[in-house]
């Protein structure tokens, strides 16, 4: 009996071992999504062990714990996905689809050239450029704000999700 359980500890720790060495495999250390892959990783192994009791969910606390848990889960996968293109699809579908290419300058080296659809006049061009850029800042905007929000939730829950 003893040696079945030191197979299964020996071959959960290599279990173990593997999923985090996957993880890793990808992440660098100077990656600024590294930390937060950790912790999507570490809050998606962690969910299910709360849901399983290994947190006392019947006090009054418990339901809203778990509730934060889940929404920085989702903040976190959103993150990893990069999913902040919500004002650059606007801004595609006021202006047509971004065309890029380049044309060579004459002394070795080429310029990028770009252009959309619906921006036809100068005028039109720079007014494009202009929303272009605010858009990428809006979505910026979006990405840094649920960070904040993720960081916010962990520091008031970690020491009720890790002891």
């Amino acid at each position: 009996m003893k040696l079945l359980n030191n197979l299964r500890w020996f071959f959960e720790k290599c279990r173990r071992v593997l999923a985090y060495a996957k993880l890793g495999y990808d992440n660098y250390d100077f990656d600024a999504l590294t930390i937060e892959n950790y912790l999507l990783f570490k809050l998606k192994r962690i969910e299910p062990c709360l849901i399983n009791g290994h947190c006392d969910l019947t006090v009054e606390e418990g339901p809203k714990k778990m509730k934060a848990l889940k929404l920085c889960i989702k903040i976190l996968e959103r993150l990893n996905n990069d999913d902040y293109t919500r004002f650059d699809k606007l801004h595609e579908k006021k202006w047509g689809k971004l065309e890029m290419w380049t044309e060579p300058t004459g002394d070795g080296f080429h310029r990028l050239k770009s252009r959309r659809e619906r921006a036809t006049t100068p005028e039109l061009k720079e007014q494009e450029r202009k929303e272009y850029i605010e858009s990428f800042h809006a979505d910026a905007r979006l990405e840094n704000r649920d960070r904040q929000l993720m960081y916010k939730i962990i520091a008031k829950y970690i020491t009720y999700w890790w002891d």
